[in-house]
């Protein structure tokens, strides 16, 4: 049995076996939250590089505007009153550019069951 004991590490050993361990754990543990942090800090500044590059380009070559035509004019005995460019702008913004769906309704009704009692079953005491 004694030379049993002589093999195990005493618990000085023990102890600084475990703190080794645990040193080199937290140390790689710390190195890979700081890989990922200075990766994911690069992939969104290139994201951002990007997204500026994007818009510069948009802002130096704008799309070409397309003339709109000029609406035909009406004879003047149809002519109606004019109204104000406000209002139509409201009128446009205001209006759905589809048609909505109609919505369906589904009603949900729970049945209830109501027990009267009777009197033959339990009559009234005199």
């Amino acid at each position: 049995m004694s030379d049993f004991k002589s093999k195990l590490p005493d618990l000085k050993e023990l102890g600084s076996m475990t703190g080794k361990l645990f040193k080199d754990l937290k140390t790689s543990v710390t190195e890979i939250i700081g890989d990922y942090k200075q990766k994911r800090e690069l992939a969104e500044a290139e994201q951002k590089k990007a997204e500026a590059q994007a818009q510069a380009a948009a802002a130096a070559n704008p799309p070409p505007v397309q003339p709109t035509p000029a609406p035909a004019a009406k004879p003047a005995s149809t002519a109606k009153k004019a109204v104000p460019e406000q209002e139509v702008m409201e009128e446009q913004k205001s209006a759905p550019a589809t048609p909505k769906r109609p919505v369906e309704t589904i009603v949900v009704v729970e049945e209830a069951i109501v027990v009267i009692p009777d009197e033959t079953v339990n009559p009234p005491k005199e």
